[in-house]
């Protein structure tokens, strides 16, 4: 599978017999648009505009708190 898309990513591991804390799949959930438009910047908001203290720090807890899983899920 080639994908990018949280997730997809999130159900391959379901597939496999992972079970995804439910914290984790929020914090994809969460994150994904913002990928799309980190990528795209054309496609979305002005990110001065639109990303203020609050939400840049919610957004990198939650992405800090997927690469702890997928590091831990790793050593697996």
């Amino acid at each position: 599978m080639n994908t990018h898309v949280l997730t997809e990513l999130l159900e391959q591991l379901n597939i496999l017999g992972y079970e995804v804390p439910t914290n984790i799949r929020r914090c994809c959930m969460e994150l994904e648009p913002h990928y799309s438009a980190s990528s795209y910047p054309d496609l979305g908001p002005d990110p001065i505009k639109y990303y203020d203290e609050w939400l840049s720090k919610k957004l990198i807890g939650c992405a800090e708190s997927v690469i702890k899983y997928v590091e831990e899920m790793a050593k697996i």
